[in-house]
């Protein structure tokens, strides 16, 4: 059985936290507990686990901007990881991708996010 993970930008201080999310509980504002603690994190940034890792064995998350190389590390797709009938996708400016484990074998790589990272997609 695949893990539910969340990430979140905390409000504090604009790192991540990385946990499970917690919205119903508290009115207006998002929460993600670690084994610890609780964190007030930003809504818009939070992200679902994929399931998967790039080949570097970094975890996808949902927000995440991926690149999908071939064999000479030609960037063959550029997109943002979203999520959608129940899939995760990989959508760029061209096509719209389903990401799935065969993925994981090594063409996929995490170069940066929508949140920190926005000049990526450019």
């Amino acid at each position: 059985m695949r893990e539910i993970m969340f990430r979140g930008k905390l409000k504090s201080n604009s790192g991540w936290v990385y946990g499970y999310v917690d919205a119903a509980l508290y009115k207006d504002l998002v929460v993600i507990h670690t084994d610890i603690s609780t964190h007030e994190v930003i809504p818009e940034t939070v992200g679902q686990f994929t399931g998967l890792k790039d080949k570097n064995g970094l975890e996808v998350y949902e927000g995440d901007i991926l690149a999908i190389k071939d064999f000479n590390e030609n960037i063959k797709a550029k997109g943002i990881c979203t999520y959608s009938n129940g899939c995760f996708w990989l959508q760029d400016d061209e096509q719209i991708m389903l990401l799935y484990r065969e993925l994981d074998f090594g063409e996929m790589q995490v170069i940066g996010n929508v949140h920190d990272n926005p000049e990526l997609l450019t």
